[in-house]
């Protein structure tokens, strides 16, 4: 706390990096996810004057599944119609970082970076009638059948290559940026719509249920995936841009 009070006070500089990413899992998670997760990271930096040290926090999500059925909704006997169930498994990544910029005399500037968060696993279901109607209104549920988090730690390595420089822009400093991060964590619980051809031990079969409000007593189930137990084993491979600023 002490070195993000001294950065600020001291006319730091701040930089701001969006980035695009590619997540595969690795070891037991690769097992039962079997696809990279892909999405967005967004983080904000402070490098402490005269060191080439950045205090940062930084924030992802990807997505890793999704899925579209289409099913029979029965309210009563003679008052059915179909609909769509959407599951969307994702995760979301939130730490706070040190980053160290290797020395370099050139345009390419490489750097190592540390970091400590939390990341949480979701499955969004969405179940959509095809057409609305008073006893079918649309959408007829939007649930979470499955929300858990965890502890994390991260390492990694990148190259910074400063595009203002290549393009002439005079007093702006605007970056190319890739990174490569490994993150390792606690056991989490997390759902993959895929059926596997041999169903793990850790596994277990989730259907969601709800009842409509026009037909309160006729529940309705839906298989929406398998729920699986590991930890936390990431390779992300990022490239994005980075803006820097002057903190005022």
């Amino acid at each position: 706390m002490s070195l993000l009070l001294l950065a600020m006070n001291a006319h730091a500089q701040v930089y701001y990096r969006l980035a695009y990413q590619v997540s595969a899992p690795l070891a037991e998670l690769k097992q039962n996810m079997s696809k990279n997760a892909q999405g967005v990271v967004a983080e904000l930096g402070l490098r402490i004057p005269k060191t080439p040290l950045t205090l940062g926090w930084h924030w992802a999500i990807a997505q890793y599944g999704y899925q579209q059925t289409k099913e029979l909704h029965v309210f009563a006997p003679g008052a059915q119609s179909n609909v769509f169930v959407n599951t969307n498994n994702y995760f979301t990544q939130s730490h706070f970082f040190v980053r160290y910029d290797l020395p370099s005399k050139g345009i390419i500037i490489p750097y190592l970076s540390v970091g400590l968060g939390r990341s949480n696993f979701r499955t969004m279901l969405r179940i959509l009638a095809e057409t609305s109607t008073p006893e079918c209104p649309k959408p007829l549920e939007i649930s979470f059948p499955l929300k858990d988090k965890v502890m994390h730690y991260m390492m990694a390595g990148g190259v910074k290559v400063e595009l203002a420089k290549i393009l002439s822009m005079r007093g702006k400093s605007f970056c190319l940026d890739f990174q490569v991060q490994h993150t390792r964590g606690g056991e989490v619980e997390y759902m993959n719509v895929r059926k596997t051809p041999i169903v793990p031990q850790n596994t277990t079969p989730v259907y969601a249920k709800f009842a409509s409000q026009a037909k309160p007593d006729v529940i309705h189930q839906y298989y929406t995936g398998n729920r699986y137990t590991s930890p936390v084993r990431l390779v992300t491979f990022q490239l994005g841009f980075l803006y820097i600023g002057r903190w005022k």
